[in-house]
């Protein structure tokens, strides 16, 4: 083998782990409805993914398509409305976070990048923000 093809080898290795990875997007949904819920994520196949979340905790999960959530007196149903690209944190060069807090309405609001919850002061909300929950 010659020189230039060990050469061409060599570049093209990174180049497909590169164009292989997708970066991906983490949720993490503050649980500020002061209650514990269990939340749904409801993929576009109609299959569901089911997490338990306690009151003042911290769920991480992908961003969901549609999602229910089930607290004591009943459920919330959402859409998914996208969320601009300056509400993200990235944590590395494949993961970014998009903080999300969900009150004791139903109603689900952005977070700034890295903010910390509960967040008492919310700040202002991109279009189609906050969510207001469907009562099932």
């Amino acid at each position: 083998m010659n020189m230039n093809r060990i050469f061409q080898s060599i570049l093209f290795i990174p180049l497909l782990l590169f164009v292989s990875c997708h970066p991906g997007v983490v949720v993490e949904l503050q649980n500020n409805s002061g209650e514990d819920l269990v939340v749904v994520d409801i993929y576009p196949n109609g299959q569901e993914e089911t997490y338990r979340i306690k009151k003042n905790r911290v769920l991480h999960m992908g961003v969901p398509s549609r999602l229910r959530v089930e607290h004591i007196h009943g459920k919330w149903s959402y859409e998914h409305s996208s969320i601009p690209m300056e509400f993200e944190k990235r944590k590395n060069s494949m993961i970014s976070v998009i903080s999300l807090q969900i009150e004791k309405d139903g109603t689900i609001y952005v977070l700034p990048p890295g903010a910390k919850g509960p967040a008492g002061d919310l700040p202002a909300q991109p279009p189609g923000y906050p969510l207001r929950p469907k009562q099932t």
